[in-house]
């Protein structure tokens, strides 16, 4: 999906790698799900010391599911009613199974 190679699939999740970012939208035109969003950045140049310009760079970003929280994600622990799971391909076969009488 990102011709800058920027999203890859790493620890079970779909991530996006800034550093390979250019900030096109095209992950944001080919998602499905409409799970990614571009947000501007302001940014500085410094080379040698010295203050080279500073202007915007163009960020794609989407749920990363916390993968820095040893506790998961953030929103599954504050949702008021517990309606949040995080679950894996296990969990998911199981519950398929569950529900079909397996």
């Amino acid at each position: 999906m990102c011709t800058n190679g920027a999203i890859v699939r790493a620890q079970d999740s779909i991530q996006v790698r800034q550093e390979k970012c250019i900030g096109c939208k095209t992950c944001v035109v080919a998602c499905l799900y409409g799970a990614m969003t571009v947000i501007s950045k302001p940014v500085v140049r410094i080379s040698h010391h010295q203050l080279m310009g500073s202007g915007m760079k163009a960020e794609a970003h989407k749920c990363d599911l916390c993968q820095e929280s040893a506790a998961g994600p953030a929103c599954v622990q504050v949702c008021p009613t517990k309606a949040l799971h995080l679950v894996n391909r296990d969990d998911i076969d199981t519950m398929i199974q569950k529900n079909n009488g397996v």
